[in-house]
């Protein structure tokens, strides 16, 4: 059986190595070991790419929705994904959308602490052709849009991505139906539009109107490199039910920065058939980083921190490359600091291992690993010292 201690460090712990008893107690009998933790003397900055989670915010209202939230900034998420709409009214011939709900909403996710960008999908198409069937479809399609991006304009809201269909790959009227909706889409000044390709050769034929390409193949470096020669923006997808903290921690971290994706959205916070503990009662398993405990608790999974254990490889990363900019306008020490710490860095990153954001690494044992992010931490206090 795997248990995983997480360790809450208090902000003014004096930094220094910390050791103390760990026990395991159970019926059949007990585990002991003394566990070493190492405070280091600095505080981590912010994550550079965002990294998100696929989320139903349908089912789940007051103190429930807030700890969802609070679970996932914890560990490192600040974006998800929304269906909630808006009401479509026919008034006198027009249509109308009452985004006072959604507003409220949006405004609630971002006092929490979530920043986006917020891929969302309302069902747009839908709605306008049941709220103002009388009324031609595009130019109501593009007027729900500019309603929309209205409340995604507004500075106390996150970003909205107009995510109109989801993996496109999976068969020719999904991508046909894209790029109908994309184009559209694409009439509204400083709407933005999200799609998940999931074949590339779809995304090349039907691709042209797509702002965003959110890819969860493995796409090689010649085609990353032609969609960004195409001015199309670039997220990744992928799911968060691995089994392996190993691979979740490398792809939500060292394995996806080497990627020239701006985000990363993982498959699912909690998305379960029945009961979510049993895979059986459904027709797909149940897919959850954390499970839904009693009374709201809510059951982490290996994957889940592993998933933040890849963010926080990243926040050094950042703390890293921070640090080093300050130095490099210092004096001759300084300058040579930056030098080496970012040398260390791309040492760290340029590992010959492919794109495969999941096994990046993989021919390293457990601890040499884990030794990456020591190196960048070693990096971090040699700049300290020399600032």
């Amino acid at each position: 059986q795997e248990f995983w201690l997480t360790i809450h460090v208090p902000a003014d712990a004096a930094p220094g190595t910390y050791r103390g008893p760990v026990s395991i107690e159970g019926e059949g009998g007990s585990w002991r070991t003394t566990l070493t933790l190492e405070v280091l003397p600095f505080t981590l900055e912010r994550n550079e790419r965002p990294v998100g989670m696929y989320w139903h915010d349908e089912p789940v209202s007051g103190e429930l929705l807030d700890r969802q939230i609070r679970d996932m900034l914890a560990h490192g998420v600040t974006a998800v994904t929304m269906n909630l709409a808006p009401e479509f009214k026919n008034v006198d011939g027009r249509l109308v959308l009452d985004t006072t709900e959604l507003t409220a909403f949006l405004r609630h996710l971002r006092e929490l602490g979530i920043e986006g960008p917020i891929p969302y999908n309302p069902g747009i198409e839908g709605k306008v052709k049941r709220a103002v069937p009388d009324l031609p479809f595009e130019e109501a399609y593009v007027e729900a849009v500019r309603q929309l991006q209205e409340v995604s304009d507004r500075p106390d809201t996150p970003q909205l991505l107009f995510y109109p269909v989801d993996e496109i790959g999976n068969d020719e009227a999904r991508g046909a139906s894209a790029n109908r909706q994309c184009q559209l889409i694409g009439r509204v000044p400083g709407a933005v539009s999200y799609i998940t390709v999931n074949n590339y050769e779809a995304g090349e034929k039907w691709g042209d109107p797509f702002d965003i390409w959110c890819g969860n193949i493995e796409y090689t470096v010649e085609q990353e490199q032609r969609l960004l020669a195409r001015g199309k923006r670039y997220m990744r997808y992928g799911p968060a039910y691995l089994n392996d903290a190993r691979k979740a921690r490398t792809c939500a971290g060292f394995g996806f920065y080497r990627r020239p994706a701006e985000a990363m959205y993982y498959w699912h916070y909690q998305a379960y058939n029945g009961d979510p503990f049993n895979d059986f009662d459904g027709t797909a398993r149940d897919w959850c980083a954390a499970y839904p405990g009693p009374d709201g608790e809510l059951i982490p999974t290996l994957d889940w921190e592993g998933i933040r254990e890849g963010i926080d490889d990243m926040r050094y990363i950042a703390t890293v490359k921070k640090l080093a900019a300050r130095a490099q306008g210092g004096n001759a020490a300084q300058q040579a600091a930056a030098q080496a710490a970012l040398a260390e860095l791309d040492a760290v990153l340029g590992m010959d291992y492919g794109v495969n954001q999941y096994t990046y690494g993989e021919r390293l044992s457990d601890e040499e690993f884990h030794n990456l992010r020591r190196r960048l931490a070693d990096s971090i206090i040699r700049l300290l010292q020399v600032l």
